[in-house]
């Protein structure tokens, strides 16, 4: 039997939650535990299988119109836990791309610029140079930054 735990934190900008019904497929007798956050609403749940699962459907219902959110499960016996945004399409694993989206109400476009702007990042929190290791015939060095540090020399 596999016991899958699922986190789903979801954001609406009009924060209308009470005027929306939420349901997950598989349907069975698990029920979404909801709770209020900063994000928005918190549902939890935990799908249990006969069989190994790869996905399950979150879905929203607000004035007779539904929208579905496919969710890919974490490596088993791993927490699943996504950021679902009204009016964008994207399921985000991560909330730092989820806070970037033009459709959260309180949207930080700079949230994921370690992803899409790499030097700019690294530039402002300080990071200026390789992290590693440095291989060559006559030494292997740790590299931080500008600074190497030998650790076998021939």
């Amino acid at each position: 039997m596999y016991n899958y735990p699922v986190l789903i934190h979801y954001h609406r900008k009009d924060e209308a939650y009470e005027a929306c019904s939420f349901s997950k497929k598989p349907v069975d007798s698990v029920e979404l535990i909801k709770e209020e956050e900063y994000f928005g609403a918190k549902f939890s749940l935990t799908q249990p299988s006969e069989v190994g699962l790869e996905t399950m459907t979150f879905t929203v219902e607000k004035d007779g119109v539904s929208k579905e959110y496919p969710i890919r499960f974490n490596h088993y016996p791993l927490l699943t836990e996504v950021w679902i945004l009204d009016g964008d399409d994207t399921v985000y694993y991560s909330e730092n791309p989820a806070i970037a989206s033009p459709h959260y109400k309180d949207q930080n476009p700079f949230a994921f610029d370690k992803a899409i702007n790499s030097a700019s990042f690294d530039h402002h929190w300080g990071y200026q140079g390789d992290l590693g290791c440095q291989v060559s015939d006559t030494q292997t060095s740790l590299v931080f930054g500008h600074r190497q540090q030998p650790l076998y020399k021939s």
